[in-house]
């Protein structure tokens, strides 16, 4: 169990994210709070309000890093621009 315990390192690169999602949903929430959420129709093929949006924005940069990892020898920077890309276009036109 120790060695478990031990093997598991946050990189520098993990806790930027967390950090950044962490900071989103705070962003997001005192938004919320000041502005109440309204749903709309972008090229998702659904209503969403901000909240989904950056949910669905999280999980492309997540889908985007391991997809990198998974199937290219590329560097993780470049996954994390295409990802912060579609998050972007996600949260505006989403």
């Amino acid at each position: 169990m120790s060695d478990l315990i031990e093997a598991m390192v946050w990189t520098s690169g993990t806790a930027m994210f967390v950090g950044f999602v962490l900071l989103a949903l705070v962003g997001l929430s005192i938004y919320t709070v000041s502005h109440p959420p309204v749903p709309r129709k972008g090229f998702l093929p659904m209503e969403t309000t901000g909240g989904d949006r950056l949910y669905v924005g999280l999980l492309g940069i997540g889908l985007s890093m391991i997809t990198l990892i998974a199937f290219t020898n590329l560097m993780l920077p470049i996954g994390l621009v295409i990802g912060l890309i579609w998050a972007g276009a996600v949260l505006l036109w989403g």
